[in-house]
């Protein structure tokens, strides 16, 4: 998702553009999933204790809810930068 190469203005200009119609999640979708599982699983562990079978599939769940969800948004920024590029004349690197 970052860059770390330079970009020109007209690599600039297309992610703007990009970013309006479809922005970049804020977080990655792996940090994203982390912080996610821990918010189903601490109130689980509180409220119910140390199960391990229910406890893992809290966790499973609370991972992969927000981890599809910015990860679609990210796909979804990366399609919208890719049409950008093109339609700016810029090779497409993915």
């Amino acid at each position: 998702m970052a860059e770390l190469r330079p970009r020109s203005e007209r690599e600039n200009e297309a992610f703007v553009r990009a970013s309006r119609s479809a922005p970049p999640p804020d977080w990655q979708p792996m940090y994203g999933g982390l912080a996610g599982m821990a918010v189903f699983c601490i109130p689980y562990v509180l409220f119910n204790g140390i199960a391990p079978v229910p406890l893992a599939l809290t966790a499973v769940v609370g991972f992969l809810l927000p981890f599809f969800f910015l990860k679609r948004r990210q796909n979804e920024h990366e399609r919208e930068l890719a049409r950008e590029r093109t339609a700016l004349g810029l090779r497409d690197d993915s």
